[in-house]
């Protein structure tokens, strides 16, 4: 996963339910929540903007290294 926010304008609540889709993918665990903080969701372009301009990506741990042999 890149570490760039991904940001969606949800006018008049569009996108909900793909913000629903999110969280319950975190809740059964095929996602994990500090991916969910990288989907920056709001009604107002302002917001929205704002909240790209600011955002500042988590250290995450790697749970998949391709680079590791299998034996």
């Amino acid at each position: 996963m890149h570490s760039k926010p991904v940001g969606v304008l949800n006018i008049s609540g569009y996108y909900d339910f793909i913000k629903k889709f999110l969280e319950i993918s975190v809740r059964d665990g095929f996602l994990r929540a500090e991916h969910l903080k990288m989907f920056l969701i709001e009604e107002n372009v302002e917001d929205l903007l704002n909240k790209l301009v600011v955002y500042k990506p988590e250290k995450l741990v790697k749970w998949f290294d391709i680079e590791k042999k299998w034996t």
